[in-house]
């Protein structure tokens, strides 16, 4: 048929009594509207007037002529409505710009609704109580007050890499401004949230409903799964997230049997969606509900993803979840399980705090305590040797490693009786959780492919005298960083002369930068450090060589300081020097990391009273070391006080 070159006649149609003539000029405009909607326009409220009429017979038909007039107007939200209306007339799966547009729109509105309904849940009541810190600090320029918890609310996580813009509702900088009682829920105005939605009646959300269904459909069919749930995550909906893993995981199973190399869909649409829920969901309320779904559904697999659950309860805290997993994997008893089960160990040592790898181990069953020597790992010095001195040999070369374990927690639990084979696994996997083997992997790969070039820093020392302190420190600090974690101290002991002439705080940084150096040489450390180390007797060296030596020992066992605490602790209380408590305060920081202890928080407190610079400073980074990532209301409004 040709295409019509004017509506004028049938505009003038729309405007008689009889339906099937109405009809006629509605299916033809409706064919032609792309070019003829400019003399359509003028006509549009009589559209609208025949799809309100509910005695028409065609209302549909009116419906999705008004909505393309509409789109091409610019009107999409008045477009939308009229395309919800039109109903299956409206064709999801027709490829054009209209469909596309449309399908947008309803997506976005759609989101707008469902997080209107799903308002977001405070993830604890850490963020509400930062509000009404009393601090010391100043008002604002205008006198209102500074708003301490939006600078201190951070979405760091052990896995967080990146966020998404701040237009995105994902990365929504301030949760707490969503106000359910204002208009669209109280998304208008908030940076970076979708517009309020529309006020739609009953029948045009039933009619939304089932477009989004449809559109589901089609993306279920096309094995699209990645759409459906980031618009579910995007929509804060976690019953169609739930509905697209479990349908993935159906569709999974219904291809049959498939090669072992050949990921599973399910398996790869949780990874997805672990991956957007680490690296861009921002909200950490909005987080843990999606992390608690991917926890529930992958312990209802008869095969679970224990990776994917170590990420998990990692973030979520759960750590008798973890010990659960790595008792059921020991205990049964193959070579596999008890694979995964030391993979899943490292697993949890990579991304668990100190606090929670204790609590992890705690749970264990109990193992028997060894009787072996250990290297100086506990901070009690040996007797059986002559007590070194400052003049002595900087360091020794780096030693064959000694075998041997420390005393194992104790479980307080009573557990069932466990073979000599299981209790040997169990050793393994608290010595992987100590992160001893790691270490020693580390150390060894660094001690191996060291490629720092000594002629640089030799170049560096000569180019100024060794006695301009600043000089002096650039140059530590260089070799330091440059060599960090290799266990390569040739620089320091061939230079003894050149380092003999830092004074003051240039000694302090010297010889902490043999912890840079050492780190993770936990076999070794008290031993390296001994002779700069605070001693018993009177004949006392610098005090600038002894803090710097606890902030060394501190730096060597960064993040694995059970076996220190003790020493370190006590020579910080024991200290009278303040720049001794200095080097102590940032050992037992960086050494009791993300401990989170409560004790020796108030430990240091007591000190940070004391109002000294010196050791303040340090202290209360110490302070922040120890509650790092605890959200401790309490500890924040000591600090801030």
């Amino acid at each position: 048929m040709v295409g019509l070159t004017s509506a004028a006649g049938l505009v003038g149609f729309l405007a008689e009594p009889d339906p099937q003539v109405q009809t006629y000029a509605l299916a033809r405009l409706n064919e032609d509207i792309d070019t003829l909607w400019t003399e359509v326009a003028p006509s549009i409220s009589q559209i609208e007037a025949l799809y309100e009429d509910e005695s028409f017979p065609q209302r549909e038909l009116a419906a999705l002529v008004a909505s393309k007039v509409y789109y091409q107007l610019g009107e999409y939200n008045e477009s939308m409505v009229f395309a919800l209306g039109a109903g299956k007339l409206f064709d999801l799966d027709h490829p054009g710009e209209f469909e596309d547009t449309i399908v947008a729109k309803c997506v976005d509105t759609y989101i707008a609704l469902s997080s209107l309904f799903n308002p977001p849940k405070p993830a604890s009541s850490v963020a509400q109580e930062l509000n009404q810190l009393t601090t010391s600090f100043p008002s604002g320029t205008n006198g209102e007050k500074t708003n301490i918890a939006a600078g201190l609310s951070s979405p760091t996580t052990p896995f967080s890499q990146s966020s998404l813009p701040s237009k995105s509702l994902l990365s929504r900088q301030d949760s707490s401004a969503f106000d359910p009682s204002l208009p669209g829920g109280g998304n208008a105005g908030v940076p970076g949230a979708h517009p309020s939605p529309l006020a739609l009646n009953r029948n045009t959300q039933k009619a939304l409903q089932a477009v989004i269904s449809r559109l589901f459909e089609a993306c279920y069919r096309a094995g699209a799964y990645r759409q459906v749930v980031g618009i579910a995550v995007e929509a804060r909906n976690l019953a169609v997230l739930r509905e697209a893993i479990v349908r993935s995981s159906e569709d999974g199973k219904g291809v049959g049997k498939k090669p072992a190399a050949v990921r599973d869909k399910s398996e790869d649409l949780m990874d997805y969606l672990l991956d957007i829920c680490m690296n861009v969901v921002q909200e950490r309320g909005l987080r843990n509900e999606i992390l608690q779904l991917i926890l529930d559904l992958l312990n209802q697999i008869p095969n679970p993803d224990y990776f994917a659950i170590a990420k998990c309860v990692v973030y979520l805290n759960e750590y008798s979840m973890a010990s659960n997993m790595l008792r059921h994997l020991v205990e049964q008893g193959d070579a596999n399980a008890r694979a995964i089960a030391y993979q899943l160990s490292f697993d949890l040592y990579d991304n668990g705090t100190q606090e929670f790898l204790s609590k992890v181990m705690d749970e264990l069953p109990e193992a028997e305590e060894k009787k072996e020597d250990k290297p100086q790992m506990n901070g009690s010095a040996h007797h059986d040797r002559p007590e070194p001195t400052e003049s002595d040999r900087l360091l020794s070369e780096v030693e064959n490693r000694q075998d041997g374990t420390t005393s194992l927690p104790i479980s307080r639990t009573k557990q069932r009786s466990i073979s000599d084979e299981e209790r040997k696994v169990y050793d393994s996997v608290r010595h992987i959780l100590r992160g001893t083997k790691s270490i020693e992997l580390n150390l060894e790969f660094l001690y191996r492919n060291n490629k720092a070039d000594r002629n640089i820093l030799n170049k560096i020392r000569d180019s100024l005298e060794a006695r301009n302190s600043i000089f002096h420190v650039a140059t530590t600090v260089a070799q330091a960083f440059s060599n960090a974690g290799t266990t390569n101290d040739s620089f320091f002991r061939d230079n003894l002369e050149w380092l003999g002439k830092a004074v003051n705080w240039s000694k302090f940084t010297a010889t902490a930068a043999l912890g840079v150096l050492h780190k993770g040489n936990i076999g070794q450390g008290q031993k390296l450090l001994e002779p700069y180390l605070p001693k018993d007797s009177t004949v006392a060296g610098s005090t600038y060589s002894q803090g710097g030596a606890l902030y060394a020992l501190g730096l060597i066992y960064s993040n694995h300081g059970t076996h220190v605490l003790d020493y370190l602790r006590d020579q910080f209380n024991r200290a009278t020097d303040e720049v001794v408590q200095h080097g102590g305060a940032l050992g037992l920081g960086v050494a009791a990391m993300a401990t989170g202890s409560e004790d020796l928080f108030d430990n240091l407190k007591s000190t940070l009273y004391t109002d000294s610079a010196v050791s303040g400073e340090a202290v209360g980074l110490a302070m922040g070391l120890v509650m790092l990532g605890s959200g401790n209301e309490k500890a924040v409004a000591d600090l801030l006080q």
